[in-house]
């Protein structure tokens, strides 16, 4: 952590624990361990710090009041397939937006939520979206090689919009069809209904 502007460094332990990729899991499809790039980090308006991770099957959310050196812990949900590449951002006081992806063999999803933690909240409040299949397969040439879908990237981008509402881009991958591009999804939270839609 530095406080002036990257002159000065202080080390702090990560928040929570880590399970880390193995050669074996380098497949289209992750099964038994999770791929991992860069875990993300996010300050909202009033100066806390956020870390939002997941492991085999659970997602999770830290938050530190004091620049890293303590964190507050939340399991946030269960998967019931391998989560991976999570995605955050924060603004205003508490108000986060996250992204992931899980999958299984053969089935590719990915999650968009928003995580409210107001100031002395105890439990943060989590609204997810139905998952989507986004439009992006593996890229695989051999004409017998039958379609898998990929991440095309390890993230999901997703921004709070100012009228309400999250947006999020998906990649277009595929080669077969030789489509190239992105999905712009907009999600808002309807009242009473405690999810977000598309």
């Amino acid at each position: 952590m530095s406080t002036d502007g990257g002159i000065t460094w202080r080390k702090h332990p990560t928040p929570g624990t880590r399970e880390w990729v193995t050669e074996r899991a380098r497949r289209p499809n992750y099964t038994d361990s999770i791929p991992r790039w860069v875990e993300p980090l996010a300050w909202d308006a009033r100066g806390a710090l956020y870390s939002f991770w997941t492991n085999l099957k659970e997602i999770w959310l830290a938050r530190s009041l004091d620049q890293g050196s303590t964190w507050a812990t939340w399991r946030l949900a269960e998967s019931p397939d391998v989560a991976y590449y999570p995605y955050l951002v924060a603004r205003g006081s508490g108000e986060l937006a996250a992204a992931w992806f899980s999958s299984r063999p053969e089935v590719l999803q990915a999650h968009v939520a928003r995580i409210d933690v107001g100031e002395g909240t105890d439990t943060p409040r989590i609204v997810e979206s139905a998952p989507f299949e986004p439009e992006s397969w593996r890229r695989d040439t051999r004409p017998d090689a039958p379609p898998i879908r990929a991440t095309a990237g390890e993230y999901l981008p997703i921004l709070f919009l100012r009228k309400g509402g999250l947006v999020v881009v998906s990649p277009i991958q595929n080669m077969r069809e030789n489509r190239f591009g992105f999905s712009l999804w907009k999600l808002e939270e309807r009242r009473g209904e405690g999810q977000l839609k598309r």
